[in-house]
């Protein structure tokens, strides 16, 4: 089996453009998961802090809800590819 889709900026690659126009059995295949937040860790917000003092070296620090998730700590992805199948063949088979 093999896998042809979109390039990481959700545009066709050139692979897609040349199995669609040469035929075959391709399908559609979405694959769906939860992943954890790239941004917060997965804790759902992110720690900021703001020096307060520089020659003692103290910092304020809070904690911040995350917007990439809206404070779930989880994001749900989707990727869309096209998958099929075609015959192999050897580079002198000339078929």
């Amino acid at each position: 089996m093999f896998r042809l889709g979109l390039a990481a900026e959700d545009k066709p690659t050139a692979d897609l453009h040349k199995s669609v126009n040469r035929g075959g059995d391709l399908r559609p295949f979405i694959k769906e998961e939860i992943a954890l937040c790239a941004r917060c860790g997965g804790t759902g917000e992110i720690q900021r802090e703001e020096l307060a003092d520089y020659h003692h070296r103290e910092y304020n620090r809070w904690l911040e809800p995350c917007d990439e998730c809206n404070s779930t700590g989880r994001i749900y992805k989707q990727t869309l590819s096209l998958t099929g199948f075609r015959p192999f063949k050897e580079a002198g088979d000339g078929n």
